[in-house]
């Protein structure tokens, strides 16, 4: 049986490039699908709906698009590879 009630949320952790640690709650499904709607080369889409997930956070900060400006590609890329990554964890999951 899956128990959806046993998988509680899990918080990403973010070090900010100021060194702000950030805790994010993990995205949701209409997120994901947002993010998934957005055209690969729409960078205003993609850092709209970033800035959306970053802002579900516990950590009361919130952010703005302009605060992805700084980030290189590296930096973009990790994360929105960790903020995916609680995707497939989750489809990973036999609970």
């Amino acid at each position: 049986m899956l128990d959806l009630q046993s998988m509680e949320s899990q918080e990403i952790k973010i070090k900010w490039i100021d060194g702000e640690l950030i805790s994010v709650n993990e995205p949701t499904f209409a997120m994901f699908k947002k993010l998934s709607n957005v055209k690969q080369d729409d960078n205003e889409g993609i850092g709209k709906v970033l800035v959306e997930m970053l802002n579900n956070n516990t950590s009361a900060k919130k952010f703005k698009a302009s605060d992805l400006d700084p980030l290189n590609s590296g930096q973009l890329t990790a994360l929105i590879q960790k903020l995916m990554g609680q995707k497939e964890a989750a489809d990973q999951d036999p609970n």
